[in-house]
């Protein structure tokens, strides 16, 4: 369920183009470079590297926007959110987003001015 939820098409089929001319672009080059064996190897390598990061890219911006908008990425439901301030055992502050109808939970690091040197 998560898994689409943090995908879109859109995101993926751009991923999946951009890898394709990636992975042709990098297999001619090699190609051109004397590399004839192990060319499409290389280029698929490429290919498969810049789709996954694209894709990695696609599901941060998706579950950043889900987390701003405070509606969970895995089900759609409300999340809420605390804030620990900074302290002894951790330097800076830390937001918590939890969804209590899934059970969806997403920490990131986040100092407010109330947070102590």
């Amino acid at each position: 369920m998560l898994f689409r939820r943090l995908t879109s098409l859109p995101g993926v089929a751009i991923a999946l183009f951009a890898g394709s001319a990636w992975a042709l672009a990098a297999d001619r080059i090699a190609h051109r470079l004397g590399v004839h064996e192990p060319a499409p190897a290389v280029g698929l390598l490429a290919g498969v590297l810049i789709a996954l990061a694209l894709w990695r890219r696609d599901v941060a911006d998706t579950l950043e926007a889900s987390v701003q908008r405070m509606r969970c990425p895995s089900c759609g439901g409300a999340l809420t959110s605390t804030h620990e301030h900074a302290g002894d055992v951790h330097p800076g502050g830390l937001r918590e987003w939890d969804c209590a109808s899934c059970g969806f939970a997403h920490v990131a690091p986040l100092t407010c001015a109330d947070c102590g040197p």
